[in-house]
């Protein structure tokens, strides 16, 4: 793909602020150690319900939960349906950010010592994780002394089959992409789902396919940019020919993207405009949700929770 091809695309979602109304967040700091939380409960015309756990994937941060598109959609649907929100950092902030049990378990078994349990002390517990953070999730449903309720484990295999379950093992969603065929595949999460019916515990798989890029996926995922913005870029991707004539993407996102990242910069530098972080990775997050392969996403979050609270889905 032409760097002009790229730069077109780029030019039209840094034409106008990115920068999104972020939820008010909560933080929680261990007065000894770099222990944190950062957290949001549900708006005060409804009493708390359960307490959501949140584990984020590779590469990003507990605030993610709270900022990038799909994770707020996530948290959105939770805060709707009465769960705190409680978003946990991996030990790891300098390298590849991935969870790793023989660090984060102690961790995270502090902080839910220490701040959790003594703060929702009657709630029931869920968690949810993405990836990396999905299979750390799936870890704590073996911990008996969590009693964790119910798990939403997005683009995540679920457990190896040499870890055994336990008796309590929680009621499971499984999110997976149709187009995920090396990590978190729909025969992986099919194969755990039927691992955890021959233990009489409940599961279920969601799936999601490609999406094409519409103005009503763009307003479900950037609900705070305005019409113009959305247009003007569905306009230059079609015009870069990025898209087909459908509006799919004609490639995937990351074989481009990193090599264009100084083109980014050079862009805003062009446009006399500036962006953060959270706006070039709610970019990415978006072409990447639409290339359907392995991302986190939104698609599903409340059926999700609802099978997780063992309500009807209201959708």
């Amino acid at each position: 793909m032409s760097t002009s091809l790229v730069l077109l695309l780029l030019s039209a979602a840094l034409a106008a602020p990115l920068t999104e109304n972020l939820l008010e967040t909560s933080t929680w700091r261990h007065s000894s150690d770099d222990l944190m939380a950062v957290f949001q409960e549900p708006p005060n015309n409804k009493e708390p319900q359960g307490v959501l756990l949140l584990f984020h994937g590779c590469t990003h941060n507990a605030e993610d939960w709270f900022e990038l598109p799909a994770e707020r959609i996530v948290v959105q649907e939770a805060l709707e349906r009465g769960l705190v929100c409680v978003a946990l950092p991996s030990a790891d902030r300098v390298g590849s950010r991935c969870w790793d049990l023989d660090v984060d378990d102690e961790r995270v078994e502090k902080i839910m010592r220490e701040f959790v349990q003594p703060t929702w002390p009657t709630l029931p517990l869920y968690a949810a994780g993405a990836s990396s953070g999905g299979s750390f999730a799936a870890w704590l449903g073996n911990n008996a002394a969590l009693n964790i309720k119910g798990l939403a484990l997005y683009i995540t295999p679920g457990l190896p089959d040499f870890l055994e379950l336990t008796e309590t093992y929680p009621r499971t969603a499984m999110i997976v992409m149709n187009e995920d065929h090396h990590s978190a595949t729909i025969h992986r999460a099919e194969t755990f789902i039927e691992r955890l019916a021959s233990q009489r515990v409940s599961g279920k798989v969601w799936t999601c396919s490609r999406k094409n890029l519409s103005p009503t996926f763009f307003k479900l995922h950037t609900p705070s940019w305005s019409p113009q913005l959305r247009a003007t870029l569905l306009r230059n991707l079609h015009r870069a020919k990025l898209v087909n004539d459908k509006g799919f993407l004609l490639k995937n996102p990351r074989d481009l993207w990193d090599q264009h990242m100084e083109l980014l910069q050079n862009t805003a530098e062009q446009l006399n405009t500036s962006t953060t972080d959270m706006d070039v990775e709610s970019l990415r997050e978006i072409l990447n949700i639409a290339w359907g392969e392995h991302e986190m996403t939104g698609e599903h979050a409340g059926p999700v929770l609802d099978f997780l609270l063992r309500r009807t889905s209201r959708r």
